[in-house]
């Protein structure tokens, strides 16, 4: 079964980003099964203050959420 990367998930292609509910992007939180195995996304997670895409602030809320131990 494939598991989705963060690289799979390029805002580039996507056509909700401007849509997305409370700046959340829900492609990160349907696949994050997935994601929690993937270094980059761990890595995308830890510098989330300096991402320069729209999955900023899933980034952050996720990073917080490590904090308190949600993932």
């Amino acid at each position: 079964m494939y598991k989705y990367k963060y690289a799979d998930l390029d805002c580039d292609y996507c056509l909700y980003c401007k849509k997305y509910e409370f700046g959340i992007c829900p492609y990160i939180m349907d696949f994050l099964d997935d994601l929690k195995l993937d270094k980059a996304f761990h890595e995308a997670v830890d510098n989330a203050e300096s991402c320069n895409n729209n999955h900023k602030q899933t980034l952050i809320m996720l990073r917080e959420g490590l904090a308190n131990n949600a993932l």
